[in-house]
């Protein structure tokens, strides 16, 4: 149930869900809300095989995991899955047709229908006794390394669809084994390629 609930929420915010296997949950870590901290807007410590990501300011949606990764040829886009006891979280990556991979991806927003190669999106789920879902209104995703790992970070601005709080979400993923997807799990992504951008 609750995964349906995360890839229609996704879907409905401008997303695509990639289908992936679940990934293997790290933990996630819910620290208390204090509104005296200031933000901190570093990023968190790298570890091999994991995507770390946390709010600039303490709250619920931060945590570890070991994600899912793959690659996707028509139209060529990059997937990063992660699910977690009480998180989960996807990263979407419009690649360019030729030329790096690599380099700086621009978060597309939410209403942008045309939408073109190096843009991305990025969805979060937090689940308790209800659900919120988060979707990615801007910023940006930076690919520093994409072969049979992938690597890189985020810092972006992500939205609460129902209650339209943000929250400065800032990530990093290093050195994440890239797995071949079925044509299924690439059907997916597509339907985030808005029609005659492809």
């Amino acid at each position: 149930m609750r995964l349906v609930i995360f890839v229609a929420l996704f879907a409905a915010c401008g997303g695509g869900r990639a289908g992936t296997p679940d990934a293997e949950a790290v933990g996630d870590t819910t620290p208390a809300v204090d509104v005296t901290t200031p933000p901190d807007p570093t990023y968190p410590p790298k570890r091999r095989g994991a995507l770390i990501a946390r709010s600039a300011t303490p709250g619920p949606l931060g945590g570890e995991w070991r994600p899912v990764a793959g690659v996707c040829g028509g139209p060529p886009s990059f997937q990063l899955v992660a699910r977690g006891d009480s998180v989960d979280l996807i990263v979407l990556l419009r690649l360019p047709a030729d030329g790096l991979a690599t380099g700086v991806y621009a978060v597309a927003a939410p209403e942008d229908t045309a939408a073109g190669p190096r843009t991305a999106r990025l969805g979060v789920q937090r689940v308790l006794y209800t659900d919120f879902a988060y979707r990615s209104e801007r910023g940006s995703v930076e690919l520093s390394r994409l072969d049979r790992l992938a690597s890189g970070r985020f810092d972006v601005v992500l939205r609460e669809v129902t209650a339209q709080d943000t929250v400065r979400y800032l990530g990093v993923f290093e050195r994440v084994r890239v797995d071949s997807l079925t044509e299924s799990q690439c059907r997916v992504a597509a339907r985030d390629v808005p029609p005659g951008v492809r």
